[in-house]
């Protein structure tokens, strides 16, 4: 992982699929390079010492082929008794390759463009069966590619801005490398059990404070 990140954040998390235990001091030390690589870029941080004022944001990883879940998506926020928790999960930010063959949209397979879309997001039901993140309250970006081939290709003069349901959910099969259907532009867990047990818990408690909106941020490493 490169980037303007500090070594210190990505010596857990890119080596592994899975954060350690780590105290309180360490948790401070990988907090600030990730709110230092947000606000680089121009981004909004969400903290002010409150709990579960939650940072959810994705690392694109630098493979430009389709189907695989080697992306990473963090929710960083503080708890009840304001310290900190880095949540880290396996993802794909892109399109399976069966839709990169087979586009939804007729100018092409879309892929979430890099920024921060400010409160575009609400916990709702994922095609009205089951909760996740759903794109319901703003428009998002995206490329649009339509070489229908396995390399993802990220023109800007593509771009279109809408309400695409770019949504953050879970893929229904069990765990393989192979994203298939499970994404046709949306970003999609590896993990069921970690969406369901881990990420959807903390929104919960998330939306109970600050109400139901929710701010994500796609980065490109």
């Amino acid at each position: 992982m490169s980037r303007q990140v500090d070594a210190v954040a990505f010596s857990f998390t890119f080596k592994t699929n899975s954060m350690p235990e780590l105290t309180s001091f360490t948790k401070e030390l990988i907090v600030q390079p990730f709110q230092d690589l947000i606000e680089s870029e121009g981004h909004l941080w969400f903290d002010n010492g409150l709990p579960y004022n939650v940072n959810i944001f994705g690392i694109r990883s630098r493979t430009r082929n389709y189907g695989k879940f080697d992306d990473f998506l963090y929710c960083v926020y503080r708890d009840d008794w304001k310290d900190w928790h880095i949540d880290q999960f396996r993802c794909t930010t892109d399109a399976g390759l069966y839709y990169a063959m087979n586009p939804m949209n007729v100018e092409g397979t879309g892929i979430l463009v890099p920024s921060q879309y400010v409160g575009a997001y609400m916990l709702d039901r994922h095609n009205g069966k089951y909760p996740a993140l759903c794109q319901r309250l703003g428009k998002v970006k995206a490329y649009r590619d339509d070489n229908r081939d396995n390399v993802m290709d990220m023109d800007e003069a593509t771009i279109q801005e809408g309400m695409f349901g770019a949504n953050i959910h879970k893929t229904t099969k069990r765990q393989i490398d192979n994203v298939g259907k499970a994404s046709a532009m949306c970003q999609v867990f590896f993990s069921s059990y970690e969406h369901d047990k881990k990420f959807i818990p903390v929104l919960r408690k998330s939306l109970s404070i600050f109400g139901n909106k929710f701010t994500y941020t796609l980065i490109q490493d």
